[in-house]
C-alpha cells in the first residue's frame, strides 16, 4: 500500500530483531482512555485509507452511506491521553483517517506509548480500502473493495471477501476467506497462513514456506501435503493466489 511502502522498506532488514523492542515501547500501562467516535459523510468517496502506530483496525461492510467510527484511544495518562488524536481528511475521492501518536520516533513505535483503536462500518460502495498499523491486529468483514491490509507485530483476519486482497505482516497469523475468486498475496516473516476459497479456484498458485509445510485440500483438481513450495495453475489461471512465510505453515483450503 502506497503510504506504507517506505515503513515496509525500512523495516524489512530489522524487524525480525527488533520486533520484541517495538511492541516494548508500545507497551506499559495505559491507565487514560476516552472514546473515538465520528460519523462521516461519504458521498462521492470511492476509497478508504486508514493508518495508526499502535492499535487494531477493524473495517466491515454495513451497507450504510456514510463511515461510523466507533473507536478508543489510550494513553498512560491524561495529559498523554489529550495529544492522541485522529486526522480525519478527504483527498479527493479518498477518505483518510490517521491515528495522531505524540512523540513518535523516526522508526515507528520508538517513543510511541499510546494506541489508538479503531472499529469503522463502512459503504457498500468503496471499491478501495487500506489499513496499515504497526503494533495491532487488522480486520476485514465482508468487504467488496479491493483490500491492503499490513502490520509489523499482529495478526490479519479477513473474513467473507470478495474482491482482490493483500495481507502483510512480519509477526503474527494471516487468515483469509474469499466468498469469490479473487486475486491473493500473502505475507509473513514469522506466522502461519491460511486462505480458505471456493471449491472451484481457478488461479496461479505461488506458494511457499522455508520452515514449515504446505498443503492444499478441498480446491478441485489440487491436492497436496508435506512440501514447502508448490507452483501451479488451476483451470484457465483467472486469479492469482501468492502466499509466502519464512517461520509456518501454508494453507489453502475450501
Amino acid at each position: 500500500m502506497n503510504k506504507n511502502v517506505s515503513r515496509r522498506e525500512v523495516l524489512a532488514g530489522c524487524a525480525a530483531a527488533a520486533s520484541a523492542g517495538l511492541a516494548g515501547c508500545a507497551s506499559g500501562e495505559l491507565t487514560a482512555s476516552a472514546p473515538v467516535t465520528d460519523e462521516l459523510a461519504a458521498d462521492g468517496v470511492t476509497s478508504l485509507s486508514v493508518d495508526v502506530t499502535n492499535g487494531d483496525i477493524t473495517v466491515r461492510d454495513d451497507q450504510r452511506q456514510s463511515v461510523k467510527i466507533d473507536g478508543q484511544k489510550r494513553a498512560p495518562s491524561e495529559e498523554d491521553l489529550a495529544d492522541v488524536g485522529l486526522e480525519t481528511r478527504r483527498e479527493g475521492d479518498t477518505l483518510v483517517l490517521a491515528a495522531d501518536h505524540p512523540d513518535d520516533g523516526w522508526l515507528p513505535s520508538f517513543g510511541t506509548n499510546s494506541e489508538v483503536n479503531l472499529d469503522l462500518a463502512v459503504p457498500e460502495s468503496l471499491s478501495a480500502v487500506e489499513a496499515g498499523t504497526t503494533n495491532g491486529d487488522v480486520e476485514a468483514e465482508g468487504l467488496d473493495a479491493d483490500l491492503d491490509s499490513e502490520t509489523t507485530n499482529g495478526d490479519i483476519d479477513v473474513r467473507d471477501h470478495r474482491r482482490a486482497a493483500t495481507a502483510v505482516t512480519t509477526n503474527g497469523e494471516v487468515s483469509l476467506r474469499l466468498d469469490e475468486g479473487a486475486d491473493v498475496t500473502a505475507e509473513s516473516t514469522n506466522g502461519d497462513i491460511e486462505v480458505v476459497t471456493p471449491a472451484s479456484m481457478a488461479a496461479q498458485f505461488s506458494l511457499e514456506t522455508t520452515n514449515g509445510d504446505v498443503s492444499v485440500e478441498g480446491v478441485d483438481g489440487l491436492s497436496v501435503s508435506d512440501t514447502d513450495s508448490l507452483e501451479t495453475v488451476t483451470g484457465d489461471g483467472t486469479h492469482e493466489v501468492r502466499c509466502e512465510t519464512t517461520n509456518g505453515d501454508i494453507t489453502v483450503r475450501n
